[in-house]
């Protein structure tokens, strides 16, 4: 079996929280900021790499603050920086990607950050966090169901959101459950409620975001 290898992204945002950082940052084995990101890391919150185009970063200071980071440069424009992160922590071996302090700010961004979830969710788990909330993409086929739990408590907030032409889903330990219904564009599966201390997805087709807003 291989050995879990939990990498923590942390990444830039307007509304960015030392707090939440460093409890991501505490529980992984890896940490790359981006190179906004490194800006507003304090020193004892030392990434292990910082990775991006380098068009906000001081590299001088950077060293300066970290002594021992790797720094990873890429001017590719095709990519932002947090796609950047993705795919080294994908080529460094990563078995989880936990994002952190990567929503906020412009609109396009947002819907950016999400689509960079859902585009490599196939590759490597992803959770992407925001505060106490959090944000995984699930993914399933006739004749190859996806089936994830998600560790939540009494009360927390659950709402699953469907991609493109819809997702045929079930979902247990809920207020509402779902059991092999379909999921189109719209309000339906959004502010749900857990009842139990997990959470039991199933896309029987489709994709799906799913939202927990938890309690840190």
């Amino acid at each position: 079996m291989n050995k879990r290898f939990k990498v923590c992204i942390v990444a830039n945002t307007p509304a960015f929280n030392v707090t939440c950082a460093t409890a991501r940052i505490n529980n992984s084995d890896l940490v790359i900021a981006t190179d906004g990101a490194a800006n507003r890391l304090p020193f004892e919150l030392a990434p292990d790499i910082i990775c991006g185009d380098f068009d906000s970063l001081d590299e001088a200071a950077a060293r300066g603050r970290f002594p021992a980071v790797e720094l990873v440069h890429s001017s590719c424009q095709e990519t932002n920086d947090l796609e950047k992160c993705i795919t080294l922590a994908m080529a460094r071996g990563a078995s989880e990607i936990v994002i952190s302090c990567a929503m906020g700010g412009r609109l396009d961004q947002t819907v950016t950050t999400l689509s960079l979830v859902e585009r490599y969710h196939r590759e490597v788990p992803i959770v992407l966090y925001v505060g106490d909330h959090s944000c995984q993409v699930f993914s399933g086929s006739a004749g190859s169901e996806g089936n994830f739990s998600v560790t939540t408590e009494k009360g927390d907030g659950v709402s699953l959101i469907p991609r493109g032409d819809g997702a045929l889903v079930s979902l247990v330990n809920v207020r509402w459950p779902l059991n092999r219904e379909r999921l189109e564009a719209g309000s339906r599966g959004v502010s749900n409620e857990a009842v139990e201390s997990v959470v039991s997805v199933t896309v029987h087709e489709g994709v799906v975001f799913f939202f927990h807003a938890g309690r840190d």
